[in-house]
């Protein structure tokens, strides 16, 4: 954020808006970070979309939705031409956004976990457990890519 570097979208998406909300709101403790994430995750909201969790076609269209209102949209809520810049106010609109997304990722792939043993009866508990250590993966790999981009 506020560097004058080009970088691609995407990258900016999956990697550094996640380490700058790490350094500038956590003070790099990863721990901290992977506690916040956890506790939202544990408390997204029990509600029809919630529901779908299982179903990659309302996540596509969520997906969707988010770009066209949030992710194009540069800090002073333009669309992008094709030179732009973003800074403090596009990360400050949008790092929600990124942790929501770690949650619900977290708690899908929990739910896709446990269901590949569906022998054993369902427990919420499992699901938990799956989706904490998928976190802790999504974490690892973002700390590894920041290192190895660095």
């Amino acid at each position: 954020m506020n560097e004058t570097e080009q970088t691609d979208l995407h990258w900016l998406w999956d990697n550094a808006m996640l380490m700058y909300r790490l350094h500038h709101h956590f003070s790099s403790d990863v721990g901290k970070y992977f506690s916040y994430l956890y506790s939202l995750m544990l408390n997204l909201p029990s509600t029809n979309e919630i529901n779908s969790d299982t179903d990659y076609k309302v996540w596509i269209k969520k997906d969707t939705e988010i770009v066209c209102s949030q992710i194009y949209l540069d800090d002073n809520n333009q669309t992008f031409t094709t030179s732009f810049n973003l800074g403090e106010p596009y990360f400050e609109r949008n790092y929600a956004v990124v942790d929501k997304r770690i949650a619900q990722a977290g708690r899908r792939l929990g739910i896709l976990l446990k269901s590949l043993k569906p022998e054993t009866p369902y427990s919420s508990c499992d699901t938990v457990r799956s989706s904490r250590f998928v976190i802790i993966i999504i974490l690892s790999i973002v700390n590894y890519c920041h290192s190895y981009k660095n």
